[in-house]
C-alpha cells in the first residue's frame, strides 16, 4: 500500500509540473503572438482614407484599399498574411503567420462593402477601436482611431496636411504646420518638401527641423528665408517658430533676436493674470490665424 501511494504521489507531481510546463508555454505563445508585428509598412503603407492608396494601387496594377490605417490589396493573390474574410467564423484559430495568437479572431470589414467584398482576418487586439492614445496599450498608438501599431502612427505623422482639424483627429498635433523639417531633410534627394505637416509648437505654426541639421542645411534655410519667406512677409512667423538657439545661427532672422537683459520680477497680481490669461488665448487664435494662412500660401504657391 505504501509503494501505492508513492506512485500515486508521484503520478500527481508529475501530472502537474506537465501543467505548468503546458500553461507557461501556451501564455508564452499568446504573448509572443500579440507582440508579432504582422504589418508592413512598406507592403501596407499608411492611410487615413482609400484615396491615400491611389499612389500604391498605380505603382503596383493592383487595388489597394485602406484597411483600418493601412493600405491593402483585398482582391489580390499576394494578400500577404492576413486571412481573408467575409464573416466572424472565417477567422477561428488565427496563427501568429497571420497575426493572431492562436485564438479566433475577428473579421474587419472595409466601409465599402458593394465593391470592396471581402475582409482580412484580426486578432481581437487589432480590433480595439479608440480616441486617445491612452485607450490602447502601452506598446500600441491610436491609428486613425485603432490601436495601432507605433510605426502607423508615427508614419502617420508624416502625411500632408491641409487643415488644423486634421491633426487633432488624429492625435499628430494642434496645428497644421509649415515643414521646415521635411524641406530641409530631402534638400539631398533635389526635390525638398516645403509643404505642411501636423505639429506642437506654441510659438508658431512651424514644424521644427532637428537639433544636429549640418551647416550646409542651416545656409540653405537662410537662404529660404531671405529669398522667399521674406518675400511673402512671413520671414518673422518662420524665425519665431524655431527654436531660439536655431535662430541664433541664421542671419536672416537678426531682427527678431532678442538681447538678455536684467530686471526685478514683480509680484504678478490678479489684474495682470488676467491680462496674461487673455494674451494666451490670443496668441493661440493668431497661431490657428497664422497656420490657416500658411495653408492657403502653400496652395497658392503649388498651384
Amino acid at each position: 500500500s505504501r509503494l501505492k501511494l508513492v506512485r500515486l504521489v508521484v503520478a500527481v507531481l508529475v501530472g502537474w509540473v506537465e501543467g505548468q510546463i503546458s500553461r507557461n508555454t501556451s501564455v508564452t505563445s499568446v504573448t509572443s503572438g500579440q507582440a508579432a508585428v504582422v504589418r508592413d509598412i512598406v507592403k501596407f503603407p499608411v492611410c487615413v482614407t482609400d484615396d491615400d492608396c491611389d499612389h500604391i494601387s498605380d505603382q503596383r496594377k493592383d487595388s489597394y484599399k485602406c484597411f483600418q490605417y493601412m493600405c491593402y490589396p483585398w482582391n489580390s493573390s499576394k494578400q500577404g498574411q492576413f486571412r481573408s474574410c467575409k464573416r466572424r467564423s472565417d477567422c477561428r484559430e488565427l496563427s501568429q503567420a497571420e497575426g493572431g495568437d492562436g485564438g479566433d479572431g475577428d473579421c474587419f470589414r472595409h466601409q465599402d462593402r458593394r465593391n470592396v467584398f471581402s475582409g482580412i482576418c484580426l486578432s481581437n487586439s487589432d480590433m480595439t477601436p479608440c480616441f486617445e492614445h491612452n485607450d490602447c496599450p502601452a506598446s500600441r498608438k491610436c491609428t486613425n482611431q485603432y490601436c495601432g501599431e507605433e510605426q502607423y502612427f508615427l508614419a502617420l505623422g508624416e502625411m500632408s496636411c491641409k487643415k488644423n482639424s486634421f491633426c487633432q483627429d488624429m492625435l499628430l498635433g494642434d496645428h497644421c504646420c509649415f515643414d521646415i523639417r521635411g524641406g530641409l531633410s530631402a534638400w539631398n534627394s533635389g526635390e525638398p518638401d516645403w509643404g505642411m505637416k501636423c505639429c506642437n509648437n506654441k510659438a508658431a505654426p512651424v514644424k521644427q527641423p532637428s537639433d544636429d541639421i549640418s551647416q550646409e542645411q542651416i545656409k540653405k534655410l537662410n537662404q529660404k528665408i531671405t529669398v522667399h519667406f521674406k518675400k511673402f512677409e512671413i520671414d518673422n512667423l518662420i524665425c519665431k517658430g524655431l527654436k531660439y538657439e536655431m535662430m541664433l545661427k541664421l542671419s536672416a532672422c537678426d531682427q527678431y533676436k532678442t538681447t538678455t537683459t536684467t530686471s526685478t520680477r514683480k509680484p504678478t497680481t490678479t489684474t495682470e493674470s488676467s491680462k496674461q490669461k487673455r494674451n494666451q488665448e490670443t496668441s493661440a487664435s493668431l497661431r490657428n490665424l497664422l497656420s490657416n494662412f500658411l495653408i492657403l500660401l502653400v496652395a497658392l504657391t503649388v498651384s
